[in-house]
């Protein structure tokens, strides 16, 4: 895949994580919840990749990630949020370099 292609598969990824979260509303979705939705988009991501993507579009202030744990029932999970930045991007109010949002 050249560099070209690959950049811009990433733009769409990312643009497809806004979109995955601004469907659950206020309560987010865990990373494994994000990486099946893009599977079934035809991205299969790594969690490597997948957790690099959303430290970019948290970079940008586009998603905030929370940590959820419960120690007693071994359950790590990060949750991840769409913040009003990000639905700006989403609606075209504001552009971010590296998100694509065209059709």
């Amino acid at each position: 895949m050249s560099k070209l292609t690959e950049v811009a598969e990433r733009q769409i990824i990312r643009k497809e994580i806004l979109d995955i979260l601004a469907e659950t509303d206020q309560e987010g979705a865990s990373t494994k919840v994000l990486k099946l939705a893009l599977s079934k988009q035809g991205h299969e991501l790594t969690d490597l990749t997948l957790n690099l993507e959303l430290k970019y579009l948290q970079g940008k202030n586009l998603v905030q990630l929370d940590q959820v744990s419960n120690p007693a029932l071994g359950i790590h999970r990060t949750i991840v949020h769409i913040t009003s930045r990000g639905i700006d991007v989403l609606e075209g109010t504001i552009q971010v370099e590296g998100i694509e949002v065209g059709e």
